[in-house]
């Protein structure tokens, strides 16, 4: 008489022959998260240059950032701005440098106009650069009371915002550079206090335009219903400096990153539900993160900053790219690491319109230009 199997052992063998199956195709089986599997991306380094004249590569020196980089929206152009180089440069795709500009001062920001019409440059300098981009002649110079140290356009292309160092955020009409409307995310005396700090560090607007998300030197993060010019949300996100924000493209996810004067304290990425800004998830790193972004079809999460100090006995401090993968339901369902790439103490993330390849600026002055590869 022939003995069965019993059932557990047959379920055993079913489990084992599927797991390694699945291995052999590439995939892991991950009980926690169903998104994309940490040997599905790297980077690949397709150029590196000087954006901040006074920097050496992997060598900080205490001289020199590039505080910024941005591809333009046909994704054929790069420009960045400098913090002591006071340097405005534009390249191509392969690297080649097509127009440097110095300014008097610190940059902060850059970005192109939605067409690609305009590149737009501001800083310490309380002024606004605006430079034709097909013949790089100045096309307009925009006044502030404060230095500028944030912006962003709308999804739409209307409305471009500006954070500034004083706490105000304006808002201007791209048709013709109008001002049409300010609301003010910290209020204080900047002008007679040298120690009050009223940064609006990062802007961002909903995918549907309706409201504009803020994060200041307050650590606060602030929303605004812009119909109406109406403050919705007003929640104390960090204890440090909130450096950047960003939200998905369902609109239902805040990011936001946070980094302290002394490297101290809060030094984390944070997720936020939009709807209601209770807190989703919670990364947490050595030192300050300067940096966060989705991908343009918000099923990556990227993250970076400072986490190594400079001194004279290191002279090269060490910061890494994060990818993480984001779940269907980020609301309800964790996230998860699946690529680090290490680099010099970063400044800034940015994605080109496809999500194919990645931007980041660095403290030794460099901007380096990466190719996304999912294996």
């Amino acid at each position: 008489m022939k003995r069965c199997l019993p059932i557990n052992i047959i379920l055993l063998f079913f489990v084992t022959f599927i797991f390694f199956e699945s291995c052999k195709n590439g995939n892991s089986i991950n009980s926690d998260n169903n998104s994309e599997d940490f040997s599905r991306i790297s980077l690949e380094l397709d150029w590196y240059a000087l954006a901040d004249n006074q920097g050496k590569l992997d060598n900080e020196m205490g001289k020199a950032a590039a505080e910024v980089a941005e591809f333009s929206n046909d994704g054929k152009l790069i420009a960045s701005g400098s913090k002591l180089g006071y340097n405005v440069k534009v390249w191509d795709l392969k690297g080649n440098l097509v127009f440097d500009y110095k300014c008097d001062s610190s940059l902060k920001v850059v970005s192109f106009f939605p067409n690609d019409k305009y590149l737009l440059a501001g800083g310490k300098f309380n002024q606004l650069f605006i430079w034709e981009v097909d013949e790089w002649k100045k096309y307009k110079t925009i006044e502030f009371p404060a230095g500028i140290e944030s912006l962003r356009f709308s999804h739409d292309g209307e409305i471009l915002a500006i954070g500034r160092y004083d706490g105000i955020i304006n808002f201007m009409k791209t048709s013709d550079l109008t001002f049409v409307d300010s609301v003010q995310h910290r209020t204080g005396d900047v002008v007679n206090d040298p120690d009050f700090r009223a940064d609006v560090n990062s802007l961002d607007f909903s995918p549907d335009d309706k409201y504009l998300l803020a994060g200041g030197f307050d650590g606060r993060l602030k929303i605004w219903y812009l119909p109406e010019m109406k403050l919705i949300k007003n929640i104390q996100a960090h204890d440090n400096s909130i450096k950047s924000v960003r939200i998905n493209k369902k609109g239902d996810c805040i990011a936001t990153a946070s980094s302290g004067e002394d490297y101290k304290g809060d030094n984390t990425i944070k997720l936020w539900d939009f709807k209601s800004c209770q807190l989703l998830h919670k990364l947490s790193f050595p030192m300050g993160m300067e940096t966060v972004d989705f991908s343009p079809m918000g099923n990556y999460l990227i993250g970076g900053g400072r986490e190594s100090r400079y001194d004279d006995g290191n002279k090269e401090p060490k910061g890494h790219i994060y990818f993480y993968s984001i779940p269907n339901d980020i609301l309800t369902e964790p996230i998860r690491q699946i690529h680090n790439e290490q680099v010099f103490n970063l400044e800034y993330l940015s994605f080109n319109t496809e999500g194919t390849k990645l931007l980041s600026s660095h403290q030794d002055g460099t901007v380096r230009l990466w190719d996304i590869i999912f294996n």
